[in-house]
């Protein structure tokens, strides 16, 4: 079952973090940690925030998972820019391109 304990879990687990460090770095009880991950308790609003800051990702993943929020981005993404004219879509394309090699250097210094 896809909720936002399992989504949580698989980050740890990908991140090889700790529940005890998670809970140091955001100022939360590693209980409520557990809470979380055994969807028990879900996490406010702030918390979600922390937690996506720690692990560098989107509140939209940890609250709807990576397939939903993808496919909403890229939908609407595609309507934009069919509405563009071919000046535009270049301009785009040009951006994106510039963009994908900005991510890459960040990842390979560990931003």
């Amino acid at each position: 079952m896809d909720n936002i304990g399992n989504r949580i879990k698989t980050i740890m687990k990908e991140k090889g973090i700790s529940q005890k460090e998670l809970s140091k770095s955001i100022g939360i009880s590693q209980s409520v940690i557990s809470s979380y991950l055994n969807n028990k308790s879900f996490p406010t609003a702030p918390v979600i925030m922390k937690i996506s800051k720690f692990f560098g990702i989107t509140t939209d993943y940890l609250l709807f998972g990576d397939d939903q929020v993808t496919e909403l981005i890229e939908t609407k993404l595609i309507e934009c820019f069919r509405e563009l004219n071919t000046e535009n879509q270049l301009k785009v394309v040009k951006e994106a391109t510039g963009l994908r090699e900005v991510q890459r250097l960040q990842e390979s210094i560990g931003e």
